[in-house]
């Protein structure tokens, strides 16, 4: 469960679901009843994604404001884009059956757009007034996600002593750069 996750890149939903949904597959009709099924759920996606964050602000955990800021304006602009253009309902190719694209719209006016909204107004009202203010804030247990990611990424890594040692040689190889002192 990812508790702080509003990016405006790829990693989030407003990027990633859009993307998903001009590779669903509808040339068939019960690929369509899929497509329909499947993104039905945007709005419980949504109600979960909101929960997440409420939990993360309880625990000490947000995005930094200006990635939230981003995040509003993205989604804002999904909710001002006309329907026919809307990701969601795009699924719908030139050949598809009016029927199926009609059933987009409506669910993309009826469910999607209001969930967007919802998330848009948690954003807004809760989320950026207690959002961080800089990318690099700490938040709690950071040192030990940013160990456990980058082990993850690079394991290579033989401990926490060769961390500090390449992060002190950056600080001496870029000394008008600013570096957190992480450990003692």
């Amino acid at each position: 469960i990812e508790l702080w996750n509003v990016s405006p890149t790829w990693t989030g939903w407003q990027a990633s679901l859009p993307v998903l949904a001009g590779m669903q597959s509808t040339a068939q009709p019960a690929a369509q009843q899929d497509a329909l099924a499947r993104w039905s759920q945007v709005p419980k996606w949504l109600d979960d994604e909101i929960a997440n964050l409420q939990e993360g602000l309880k625990q000490g955990y947000s995005a930094p404001k200006g990635n939230v800021k981003s995040v509003i304006e993205q989604v804002d602009a999904m909710l001002t884009t006309p329907l026919k253009d809307a990701p969601f309902v795009q699924m719908a190719k030139a050949d598809a059956p009016a029927t199926f694209r009609k059933e987009l719209e409506e669910l993309e006016k009826t469910q999607i757009r209001p969930a967007i909204a919802k998330y848009k107004a948690f954003l807004t009202t809760t989320y950026l007034p207690a959002a961080r203010e800089a990318i690099g804030d700490r938040v709690p247990g950071a040192v030990a996600w940013n160990l456990f990611d980058i082990d993850a990424k690079f394991g290579d890594v033989e401990s926490v002593d060769t961390i500090c040692k390449k992060v002190a040689e950056l600080a001496k190889a870029y000394p008008d750069a600013k570096f957190t002192k992480i450990f003692s």
